[in-house]
């Protein structure tokens, strides 16, 4: 019987674009996501445009920084708009905050950011139903 983490390990990667980050974030991120067998980085981007071109290139959950978490940033209407399965876990540019956002712009807000709560993020973003 496999474990957990050979389970994880076997699964599809959740494939995680990054964007609009600040250089310590991207470095949060990145190493974060170094470490995990189930996730891989497949884009850094900057601008609104480049996000919702990337976006759309079998890309599960977009890490987006933005000023503050809430309301969300107005690319996310349009990320959800056009890929209502995508999930969008929004980072704080202070890097003190964090919410994540899904079809309907649902949202759940993080008590703290670090490495590890970003992770979970993105796995519980990426497991989200969108019709429940």
């Amino acid at each position: 019987m496999e474990s957990p983490q050979e389970l994880i390990a076997r699964a599809a990667p959740i494939r995680v674009l990054a964007a609009n980050l600040t250089v310590g974030l991207l470095r949060l991120v990145t190493g974060a996501l170094q470490e995990q067998p189930d996730m891989r980085l497949v884009g850094v981007v900057e601008d609104g445009v480049s996000i919702l071109l990337a976006a759309g290139e079998g890309v599960d959950v977009v890490v987006l920084g933005a000023a503050r978490v809430a309301p969300p940033p107005g690319i996310c209407s349009h990320l959800l708009g056009e890929y209502p399965d995508l999930k969008v876990v929004v980072l704080a540019l202070d890097g003190r905050a964090a919410a994540v956002y899904s079809i309907g712009l649902r949202t759940h807000q993080l008590d703290t950011v670090s490495p590890a709560e970003l992770i979970t993020s993105i796995r519980q973003a990426h497991t989200l139903n969108p019709m429940a």
